[in-house]
């Protein structure tokens, strides 16, 4: 298991966590104990082994454990020649990492900056007011929806593998404010 300290930015590929794709690349600054962290989570086209047709998760994306991509402020060179060495198009997910990390250190400095104007207790509550407002408006959203079941149905050219069409089948359940 990382260990996390403050100012280091780690990075995993994200190959089973629900709702992910197995290129999506997740990367985290811990700030402190009471705020944990900044994150960003990315899908990228190529943080995939270069064979190709990819049909096995191990040929689907490079699998590593969670690692520092920074230490102590310096960007690892071992890390990046491991998944350069296994990427397509290497050259450009060197500038990809550096706008994932940007991004989070961005974050991080905004997110001290009204840490350390409003308090954790007023920024939180507010994040927390800004959740029920957002599922109220959802919810409201949904409720002026014709109660019912939706259908839709369409093709993608083929799975990757097989050349053969491939279906997408929704269902879509619509009762009050839920869907």
């Amino acid at each position: 298991m990382l260990k996390e300290q403050q100012g280091e930015v780690c990075a995993a590929p994200r190959c089973t966590a629900p709702g992910t794709s197995r290129r999506s690349l997740a990367a985290h600054k811990p700030r402190d104990t009471a705020t944990k962290l900044i994150s960003r989570k990315t899908h990228d086209p190529s943080v995939q082994k270069k064979t190709h047709p990819a049909s096995q998760i191990d040929s689907q994306a490079l699998r590593i454990p969670p690692v520092r991509l920074f230490d102590r402020g310096q960007l690892s060179q071992d890390l990046l020649d491991i998944v350069f060495h296994n990427v397509r198009v290497s050259d450009e997910r060197y500038g990809d990492i550096v706008a994932q990390v940007t991004g989070l250190n961005v974050g991080a400095e905004q997110l001290t900056k009204l840490l350390d104007r409003y308090g954790k207790e007023t920024v939180f509550a507010v994040i927390e007011e800004m959740q029920r407002r957002g599922e109220r408006l959802m919810r409201e959203a949904i409720a002026g929806i014709p109660q019912g079941t939706y259908v839709f149905e369409d093709y993608l050219d083929s799975d990757g593998v097989e050349q053969k069409p491939l279906t997408i089948h929704l269902e879509l359940k619509v009762n009050g404010d839920e869907v």
